[in-house]
């Protein structure tokens, strides 16, 4: 069962990773984050028709896409210094969504293009 919450921000989904005192929300709004970059990051490889083995273009592509948002990072050095989460839940929050995950959000994709 997928669930969608239509109408968060990402500055929503930024608090609510930081700072919730809920670590199920925390942990779903850092995976949400975390699911539409990198999937930014695919479709930016896949519009500058990158592959995996042209890797300076698909650096150079990824490089032009951004990067990590700055208030992402933040959230993330908040959720890793908060001496209140136990060490395994924070190794668990900052995980990235895996590849199986990303495939199924993506028609058509390219597995060895997600994988890079």
């Amino acid at each position: 069962v997928k669930v969608t919450v239509h109408g968060q921000t990402d500055e929503h989904l930024t608090f609510l990773f930081a700072h919730d005192t809920d670590p199920f929300n925390r942990w779903e709004s850092g995976q949400r984050l975390s699911r539409k970059l990198l999937l930014q990051l695919y479709s930016a490889a896949q519009a500058a028709n990158a592959s995996s083995e042209d890797r300076q273009r698909l650096h150079g592509a990824l490089a032009e896409a951004g990067g990590v948002p700055e208030a992402l990072s933040a959230a993330f050095k908040a959720l890793l210094t908060d001496k209140d989460l136990d060490g395994s839940f924070k190794a668990m929050a900052v995980s990235l969504p895996g590849g199986t995950e990303l495939l199924d959000a993506i028609p058509d994709a390219d597995p060895t293009l997600i994988h890079e």
